[in-house]
């Protein structure tokens, strides 16, 4: 079985495109998006991919699907939520932000 950290598309990170790339997102967007949703204020450290790329080069060089997360953020939420296939956590005001979860069903 191949692991992530043999796949070729990991080399894209080292490009010098994709470090022009990240350092104009983070420039423009400094903040970790997660913690604005969750009311703290966090600097972005990585671009992560909103719709995860998997090797797909027009999702990995598509600078409307980058989002900047702290490292916290993107280590470790961002990882759960993908393995889990739901977003994790809550809101500044206690709401999950998941907005598949049944106490964001208006009909509830």
């Amino acid at each position: 079985m191949t692991s992530h950290r043999d796949e070729p598309w990991r080399a894209w990170y080292g490009l010098s495109r994709w470090k022009k790339a990240r350092a104009t997102h983070l420039k423009a967007h400094p903040l970790c998006v997660k913690c604005d949703e969750q009311g703290r204020t966090e600097i972005a450290k990585v671009v992560d991919h909103v719709i995860p790329h998997r090797g797909d080069p027009s999702l990995f060089w598509d600078p409307t699907n980058y989002q900047g997360l702290c490292t916290t953020h993107h280590s470790a939420t961002k990882q759960r939520e993908e393995e889990r296939g739901q977003v994790i956590g809550n809101d500044a005001s206690g709401r999950p932000r998941d907005p598949n979860h049944p106490w964001n069903n208006p009909l509830r």
